[in-house]
């Protein structure tokens, strides 16, 4: 079911701080898209550089990010995603190593996007500020649909990494 298995699952701490090269690269290729689009010829090709900034940073956030097991198989992803939701109905971890990491890998996941996508928002709010005249309608859309995409996930996220520091650090009875 996971891959890697022997890598340690990263503090939710430490996760967050590793999103920060792939969120500081979106602000800087945002809003230096921004710049150049103000102008008359370059706002056509605004919301392509746009996406591409996001497609950059992504790329940054996949490359640089915390070694941990991996969830490969789709199939399995419910497994884990109903292992989670129980863990947080009961306030317990699954009984299961494998599913207790795995949940712990698929937060992981959710809360690095959920980051970058906060990020992309802030930035795109800067940005309308700075340069209104530019077309945000699309790209703020865009944003909101992934927020409600991902932020959900990323709650529940947090709380399972919540859950499962703590767990790793209760002694065992």
């Amino acid at each position: 079911m996971l891959t890697y298995l022997n890598r340690p699952i990263p503090s939710r701490r430490h996760l967050l701080m590793g999103t920060m090269p792939a969120d500081a690269v979106f602000l800087v290729a945002g809003l230096s898209m921004a710049w150049w689009a103000r102008g008359g010829d370059g706002s056509r090709w605004f919301v392509l550089g746009w996406v591409g900034a996001f497609a950059l940073s992504w790329l940054v956030l996949m490359l640089g990010r915390i070694q941990r097991p991996e969830v490969r198989r789709l199939s399995q992803r419910s497994t884990v995603h109903t292992a989670r939701r129980r863990a947080l109905r009961t306030g317990t971890l699954p009984e299961s190593p494998s599913l207790r990491i795995g949940a712990a890998a698929r937060s992981c996941d959710e809360l690095e996007v959920a980051v970058l996508v906060l990020a992309v928002g802030a930035t795109t709010g800067i940005g309308v500020l700075m340069w209104p005249s530019l077309p945000w309608p699309m790209l703020v859309t865009g944003w909101a649909v992934l927020a409600t995409l991902y932020l959900g996930g990323a709650v529940r996220g947090w709380a399972y990494l919540h859950l499962y520091e703590i767990g790793s650090r209760r002694p065992s009875s």
